[in-house]
């Protein structure tokens, strides 16, 4: 009997939080072919498949429950393993990896960077993605800040608030009109069609709505609705800071999701990237409570 690869229950493990072949992949990136020949792998060992698929995608069998069980007590033991090696470190010292999803982006690397200031030992490397989760999945980044509705199981993570949405245009330009058909919109690109603002405007904004502009940044979006009579759906908090911009009346918008700062959960985080953890969660929840457009999460909602 062949003896069985942690590689091969990483990719059993990731399949089943997905519960697709085809998302497993995307996140690990790899192809679907890899996960499929690793899941086959670990069927060969254990003598028993472990999926079955359905319409609404692979489950695991009662065999696969098994092996579940087992992989996820071994994943929380090599955690455990990985945070004793590290405990012992009292400088704060290395290299921390930050994904900030693309909707949020320049605003939030003000506090990202005041934690390189304090500690001068640490480097810091910042991501703008379009979904900063498989940023995390795929091991390109240590921590990550994303706007969810909920976090994924396989994620540690704090909610730090909930965040509302409202539409905005230029100080000083005219939006007489409150029907979306008759606005200029700044709409988001094809690869951010996943963000949370991009699913606003899909269900809100009429078909026959003039695009004005397409953007792939909160940097951009802002500088684009700045220019003329141009309007965009923007997270409230960081965009009524800015005089350059003026909420306007009429449309129904609403909290959206909540702000997360995330970890990967089969990853645990060393004594830099704790620190660095819990630096942006004091920094956020500082910079934003009382302000506009953000409710501040109940200690409840905090998971690590």
């Amino acid at each position: 009997m062949r003896m069985l690869d942690w590689d091969d229950l990483r990719f059993f493990l990731v399949a089943v939080d997905f519960g697709s072949y085809q998302k497993a992949a995307k996140a690990l990136g790899v192809n679907r072919t890899t996960v499929g020949r690793r899941v086959e792998e670990l069927e060969k060992c254990v003598g028993s498949p472990l999926f079955r698929q359905s319409a609404s995608g692979y489950h695991p069998t009662e065999a696969g429950l098994e092996v579940l069980k087992c992989a996820r007590q071994l994943e929380k033991h090599i955690a455990q393993l990985t945070k004793a090696l590290v405990k012992n470190k009292e400088s704060v010292e290395g290299h921390v990896r930050v994904a900030i999803a693309a909707e949020l982006g320049s605003d939030l690397l003000p506090e990202v960077m005041k934690f390189q200031q304090k500690y001068a030992e640490v480097t810091v490397e910042i991501l703008i993605v379009c979904d900063p989760v498989i940023a995390l999945t795929q091991r390109k980044a240590d921590i990550a800040l994303g706007v969810l509705r909920s976090k994924p199981e396989y994620l540690s993570g704090r909610c730090l608030g909930g965040l509302s949405r409202a539409v905005y245009g230029a100080a000083g330009a005219s939006h007489p009109s409150v029907d979306s058909a008759q606005l200029n919109w700044v709409g988001w690109s094809e690869s951010m069609k996943g963000c949370m603002l991009a699913s606003w405007m899909s269900s809100n904004v009429k078909e026959n709505a003039r695009i004005a502009s397409w953007v792939d940044s909160w940097a951009a979006l802002k500088a684009a609705t700045q220019t003329g009579n141009n309007v965009a759906v923007m997270w409230q908090a960081f965009a009524e800071p800015d005089q350059g911009l003026v909420q306007l009346p009429g449309f129904v918008t609403g909290q959206g999701a909540d702000l997360w700062l995330l970890s990967l959960e089969a990853m645990p985080l060393d004594a830099c990237k704790q620190e660095m953890f819990e630096f942006l969660s004091s920094c956020l929840k500082q910079k934003l409570t009382n302000g506009p457009g953000f409710i501040p999460a109940e200690p409840a909602l905090h998971h690590r």
